[in-house]
């Protein structure tokens, strides 16, 4: 019925009485709040689910892995996801544009990715970060985003002028996000 091992991460869908988690044991589960039948149990990574993120409308599930992918399956699990495959490493954090047509991910390989989330386009690829990226946010308005890495930077992206982030040191040591 659970998972087997650690949850790693837990989000509530924003429009239903429903929530994700996800696990060590390679899974994400979609739960029911008000009763207690048997979770959806979402199946595809090969290793650690790290994140689980509902999109804005909260039809669709983001989860990403320690396999080095991201996935974003239909808000009950239960079709095959739009695999977003492209970091060399760990994917460490991942989230939805406000309007949800966008995912940005971030990676143990210090990248930063932009992609459609219908996967139909290559991501874009922000570089700049030394090491790996700690967290990531769209702008309210979708034009910006916000990255952190454990090489003590913030790096503030415009998707109209990617090569030129905003970047704000200052800080001793890594800079973690929530």
């Amino acid at each position: 019925r659970g998972h087997r091992g650690f949850v790693t991460s837990v989000a509530f869908n924003p429009t239903e009485a429903t929530f994700a988690t996800a696990g060590m044991d390679a899974t994400a589960r979609i739960w029911t709040v008000r009763n207690e039948r048997e979770p959806n149990r979402v199946r595809g990574h090969q290793s650690s689910v790290s994140g689980v993120r509902w999109s804005p409308s909260g039809d669709r599930l983001l989860t990403w892995s320690t396999d080095k992918t991201a996935r974003i399956w239909p808000g009950d699990g239960s079709a095959e996801p739009v695999v977003l495959k492209g970091h060399s490493h760990f994917v460490t954090v991942a989230a939805f544009s406000p309007d949800g047509r966008q995912v940005v991910t971030g990676g143990y390989d210090d990248l930063v990715m932009v992609w459609d989330a219908l996967g139909r386009t290559p991501p874009l690829v922000l570089r700049g970060h030394r090491s790996l990226v700690t967290a990531v946010s769209f702008s309210p308005d979708g034009a910006r985003i916000l990255s952190t890495s454990d090489d003590g930077t913030l790096r503030i992206w415009k998707l109209n002028a990617p090569d030129h982030p905003l970047v704000i040191r200052g800080h001793k040591g890594g800079v973690n996000g929530g």
